[in-house]
C-alpha cells in the first residue's frame, strides 16, 4: 500500500494535470472496486471542471465546479497513468473492450486491470489501474464531506495547525477503541493524528515512554477470558 508521502506525490501529479481541465468522458469497466461505484458516477462526472485536488490522510479528493467531490483511494495496488494529448493518438487504433483498455501497453497487464478512464477537454487521458481491486472510488456533494463515512473519523493532518490539547481531546474520546494489550494503539489511530508513520511512531513511543509497566498492570487486571477475546479479535 502506498505510504503517505507517495500519496502526496500522486496528488501533486494529478493537480498539475487535472486542475482547470473538464472531464469529457468517464469509462468504468467494473461495477466497483472494494465497494460498488456510486450510481451514475460516470454521468455525474462528465462535463465537470476540476478545480482542486486535495488529500485527506491517504484519500485523494478531487473537487469540481459543481461542488462535487470525487474520492479516490489507491488501496494496495492502485495507480493513475497520465497520458498526454500528443500520446493518445498512438493508442486509438488499438482494440478496446468492455474489460480491456487500449492503453494496456502503458498501464500493464494488457489493460485487463484498467478499471476507470477519464478523458479531458485538452485530449489527455487518465487511466486508473488496480490489479488487486482494493482501491475505493466515491462521489458525493462537498457539503456532505464532514459526515462522509470514510472521512468523518479522521483526525487532523500532521502538518495542519493543531495543538496538543486538540490531540489529547481526540485521544480521550477514542480510548474505548484501545485493546488492553496494545498500548501503542493510541498513537496509531488515524482518528488521533491522521496517518502517522507506524515505524517511527513505535520507535518514538518506546524511546520516550515505558509501556511495558502499563501493559503488565493492564494485563494483571484482566480476566483470562477477556484477554483471550482481545487477542482473538486482534489476530483473527
Amino acid at each position: 500500500m502506498p505510504e503517505l508521502p507517495e500519496v502526496e506525490t500522486v496528488r501533486t501529479g494529478l493537480e498539475q494535470a487535472w486542475v482547470g481541465r473538464t472531464i469529457t468522458q468517464v469509462t468504468l469497466r467494473r461495477a466497483g472496486l472494494r465497494f460498488p461505484f456510486p450510481e451514475n458516477m460516470a454521468q455525474r462526472l462528465t462535463g465537470q471542471m476540476i478545480t482542486q485536488v486535495r488529500r485527506r490522510a491517504k484519500y485523494l479528493l478531487i473537487d469540481t465546479m459543481d461542488e462535487l467531490v470525487f474520492l479516490s483511494h489507491l488501496g494496495m495496488s492502485g495507480r493513475y497513468t497520465l497520458i498526454t494529448a500528443s500520446e493518445v493518438p498512438r493508442y486509438l487504433e488499438k482494440n478496446a473492450s468492455s474489460k480491456h483498455s487500449k492503453f494496456g501497453e502503458l498501464t500493464g497487464f494488457d489493460g485487463r486491470h484498467d478499471h476507470m478512464e477519464f478523458c479531458f477537454d485538452d485530449g489527455s487521458v487518465a487511466v486508473y489501474t488496480d490489479p488487486r481491486r482494493f482501491g475505493v472510488a466515491d462521489l458525493f456533494e462537498r457539503a456532505e464531506e464532514p459526515i462522509q463515512s470514510l472521512l468523518e473519523h479522521l483526525g487532523p493532518e500532521p502538518l495542519e495547525n493543531w495543538t496538543a490539547q486538540d490531540a489529547a481531546r481526540d485521544a480521550k474520546g477514542n480510548v474505548h477503541r484501545l485493546r488492553p494489550l496494545y498500548s501503542t494503539s493510541v498513537l496509531l489511530l488515524v482518528s488521533v493524528i491522521s496517518m502517522l508513520v507506524k515505524l517511527y511512531t513505535v520507535q518514538v513511543f518506546l524511546q520516550f515512554f515505558q509501556p511495558i509497566n502499563w501493559c503488565v498492570k493492564t494485563v494483571s487486571q484482566q480476566k483470562p477470558s477477556s484477554l483471550w477475546l482481545n487477542r482473538s479479535k486482534k489476530f483473527s
